[in-house]
């Protein structure tokens, strides 16, 4: 029965080195395990922070796109701004300057219309007070010519009535020697001198 010990003990021994290979084993397997879900988490946290990292890149590439986006439309909506206050101003600057240019072409049209006005009035003056010397001059010239032709004619009337005194007194003298006819001196005969 001795052997049989020794057999309970070898199987004893065989039972622990089996158990505590069943334990490494456990363990080997839990350490596996823990190995395979470590590798495992760092590989997924690897991957995961790369997904993130990128998806932080694309966040970023997305944002900056966004901005350069809104800095376009801003710098279109600015540029459009800017567009229509420069058109706005050239349309004023064409306005005053429109402006400014009827002003002025307004004025120098009511400057020559008020020339050409005083240039009629001075011709219209001019031509009324020669109108007025000449009409004067006219009736100047006629009232001489009315004075030389009643001086005329009455020289000539004088003359003639002179005449005929003389006439009629040559006439009595000479049929009568003493004097007149009449017994009066003829004053038209004694008018003239030398007789």
């Amino acid at each position: 029965m001795a052997k049989l010990p020794e057999i309970y003990d070898v199987l004893r021994f065989i039972a622990d080195v089996l158990r505590f290979i069943a334990d490494v084993l456990r363990f080997t397997a839990v350490l596996s395990v823990i190995y395979i879900f470590v590798c495992t988490c760092v590989y997924c946290s690897y991957y995961v922070s790369k997904v993130f990292v990128l998806c932080l890149c694309l966040y970023y590439v997305v944002f900056v796109l966004c901005l350069l986006c809104l800095y376009y439309v801003y710098c279109v909506w600015t540029m459009s701004i800017v567009f229509v206050l420069c058109l706005l101003c050239l349309y004023y600057v064409y306005c005053v300057c429109t402006m400014f240019i009827v002003f002025v072409l307004c004025r120098v049209c009511t400057m020559f219309i008020v020339f050409v006005l005083c240039l009629l009035c001075l011709y219209y003056v001019y031509v009324f007070v020669l109108c007025r010397v000449c009409i004067l001059f006219i009736v100047f010239v006629l009232c001489l010519l009315c004075l030389y032709y009643v001086y005329v004619f009455v020289l000539c009337l004088s003359f003639d009535t002179g005449l005929l005194d003389l006439d009629a007194g040559r006439l009595a003298r000479s049929q009568n020697t003493e004097g007149p006819a009449t017994g009066h001196l003829d004053p038209g005969f004694l008018g003239f001198p030398g007789s």
